[in-house]
């Protein structure tokens, strides 16, 4: 899968632990690549791909959010989406 954010694209690639040294999730701002292990739920994997973007978002504006800040976020915008399941399709279709 390819995801643009803040004008860059990235490649989320789903791998096992071994492979991206043990984390959730990591984003590789270099390479252009966000790496979610696999060897969890499919609801984790979703959790840490949002909570990846959100490092990036913050990082590309200088939002400067700590880890604690990430992850309310990450919980905060999941909630929402789960809330509002008909939000992306309401506002595209205005």
């Amino acid at each position: 899968m390819k995801l643009k954010i803040a004008g860059i694209d990235y490649d989320v690639v789903h791998m096992p632990s071994e492979a991206i040294g043990g984390p959730l999730g990591l984003a590789d701002f270099n390479r252009q690549r966000i790496m979610i292990n696999n060897d969890h739920t499919a609801a984790t994997q979703t959790i840490a791909l949002y909570h990846e973007i959100i490092h990036i978002v913050s990082d590309a504006w200088g939002l400067k959010l700590n880890e604690e800040q990430v992850k309310i976020g990450t919980h905060a915008l999941i909630s929402f989406m789960k809330d509002n399941p008909d939000f992306l399709e309401a506002i595209n279709d205005r």
